[in-house]
Parts: C-alpha cells; structure tokens; sequence
C-alpha cells in the first residue's frame, strides 16, 4: 500500500532528477526540508512582486523572517493545505501542524502490481484518516 497526495510538480522538481539519477527516494527527503529567509522589511514588496517567481516558490517552502530597523521582526509561512500565508507570533514561537487540518487536499492510496485491489480495511483507514483531517481520499485503480 502507498498513500500519496497529488502534489504539484514545480519546475526543477527534484523527483525528476531523482529519477535520472536513480534516487528514486530524494523526494520524500526534500519534502521535509524548511529553509529560513531573513530580510529587511524594505525588500518584502520587492520579493513579492511576482507571485510565481523563483524567489516566492522558495519562500514557499519554509519561514520568511522579515525585520525592520526600529526592532519589530514579523514570521510568515506558507500553508500549502490551505493555500494561505499565515503569520507566526515572534514572541511565542510554534511551529504549525499543517497536517492537522488538509483543506480538502485529495490522499490518494495506491497499490501494488500484485494487488491490483485495495484491501478493505486499507480503504477504511484511508476514509477516516481523511475524515478526521479534512481531507478527500480516492482509491486509484
């Protein structure tokens, strides 16, 4: 049984050079991976201009630290369940459970060349699992 969802795939995806490369695990990897920018407040709307550009698809994967010079600092984060930016208190730092609530987000479960039919209590889980989460699940065939 494989449980996936139906991610994007972005340009330079690295489960396209993991293929090539025969690193055929490098995407679940890469998922896992948050990056921390930090930056003067004055360059936000300049970094911000082009919602699809390269620098934005970055931010999108970890936490953008954005401070000023008269001491005021200011954390966003991009959901990507949601589809949102959402902001973090600098004073009571908490890294969010973006599992906790998937927006709908499709789990697909996939199975494999020798079981060409989802046991049922997979598909059970697969049902209350998203349920509980507020996600859509699908059994591909």
């Amino acid at each position: 049984m494989l449980l996936t969802g139906n991610k994007e795939r972005l340009p330079g995806d690295v489960r396209t050079v993991g293929a090539l490369t025969g690193l055929n695990g490098a995407h679940n990897v890469v998922e896992s991976i948050r990056t921390i920018f930090f930056y003067p407040k004055w360059m936000y709307e300049e970094f911000h201009k082009d919602p699809n550009g390269t620098i934005a698809e970055a931010f999108r994967k970890g936490y953008e630290v954005v401070y000023d010079l008269d001491n005021t600092m200011e954390i966003f984060h991009w959901n990507r369940f949601s589809r949102q930016t959402i902001t973090i208190d600098p004073h009571n730092i908490v890294v969010p459970d973006e599992v906790r609530d998937l927006h709908g987000f499709e789990l697909e479960l996939f199975t494999s060349k020798y079981h060409n039919q989802a046991m049922n209590f997979d598909a059970y889980l697969l049902e209350q699992l998203s349920k509980r989460i507020n996600a859509t699940s699908a059994v591909a065939e």
